[in-house]
């Protein structure tokens, strides 16, 4: 008895040795195994639909992604392009300034050498008139 105390469907038989089913217990066996393979293909057709909806998903945002990245390498290029115009455009400014600088060097290098050359013109003729300078020194002190 203890074999099929676990077991709805089947009893002991009387007349011979073995086991008979309970004629209403093999209808709800059937019953419950169609229940069970109908859940079973139920949660293989969910599985199915949600992975179905995963690769879509997963589809959708690799789309997404390559045009992120392709808006991504558009941006970097223009960037790109941007910081060599702004360099060139400082790069000539800075050849400019170099242009001014050399004119303003040799202005004021011509500027500087007229003023000396007058102050040495200057000096010369004060070492000429310096003798002439001690006669009236000389005249006025009486000496």
């Amino acid at each position: 008895m203890a074999l099929i105390e676990g077991l709805t469907y089947v009893q002991e038989a009387k007349t011979f040795f073995g086991f008979v089913p309970i004629g209403s217990a093999t209808d709800q066996k059937l019953l419950d195994q169609q229940w069970i393979i109908e859940n079973n293909s139920a949660r293989v057709l969910q599985n199915c639909y949600h992975n179905l909806l995963a690769r879509r998903a997963s589809s959708a945002m690799v789309k997404f992604l390559r045009e992120d990245k392709a808006a991504l390498e558009i941006q970097l290029w223009f960037e790109r392009a941007m910081r060599t115009k702004e360099h060139r455009r400082k790069r000539l400014i800075i050849e400019q300034n170099k242009k001014v600088v050399e004119i303003q060097r040799v202005i004021r290098g011509y500027w500087g050498r007229l003023v000396a050359s007058e102050f040495k013109e200057y000096w010369d003729d004060l070492k000429k008139n310096a003798r002439y300078a001690v006669m009236l020194q000389a005249k006025a002190r009486g000496t």
